[in-house]
């Protein structure tokens, strides 16, 4: 079960030899994975989180886009301590005058997210994920592939942002 550095058979040990003389070391290694591997309802959370912000941006709404985001972002496209203003200018930017309609499809098979305690109970969340945007300029269409890098904090909030544009 150690070996298989598997909770699922870590669990089954347990079950199988409830007096074991490893039932100490077993429950530690659990903890650790438990600790160290991203549960599904966390990966919902991040996927969640990334589809409202899309779609905020989609829909040029600055509230909803604001929303998703921490007080104060470490790096937000290059700019350290980012504020809301910041990704609301970003969105004015991005969603330029002659742009009559952006769609975001996220690539949802391309989710890497990684997982680190930074405090105890307290999880920080690297996620790298690639995502299509439609752009409608008048009569013309766009498409373009990116890149996203990004950090989630543990409430769910998005406390970095990067893209790098693929094509």
């Amino acid at each position: 079960a150690q070996k298989s550095n598997s909770e699922e058979a870590l669990r089954t040990y347990l079950s199988q030899h409830a007096n074991g003389r490893y039932i100490d070391e077993a429950t530690v290694l659990i903890e650790k994975l438990r600790l160290t591997t991203v549960q599904p309802g966390e990966k919902d959370m991040i996927t969640s989180l990334f589809r409202k912000f899309f779609q905020s941006v989609s829909a040029r709404d600055e509230t909803s886009l604001v929303s998703t985001m921490s007080m104060v972002i470490d790096n937000f496209l290059g700019k350290s301590n980012a504020t809301g203003s910041d990704v609301v200018t970003f969105l004015n930017k991005f969603y330029k005058d002659d742009i009559s309609k952006m769609i975001w499809h996220i690539d949802a098979s391309s989710y890497k997210i990684t997982k680190t305690e930074v405090a105890e109970n307290e999880f920080k969340y690297e996620v790298t994920f690639n995502a299509r945007q439609d752009v409608e300029r008048g009569a013309e269409a766009e498409v373009h592939t990116y890149r996203i890098n990004a950090s989630v904090t543990n409430d769910g909030c998005i406390s970095s942002f990067n893209l790098t544009k693929l094509n």
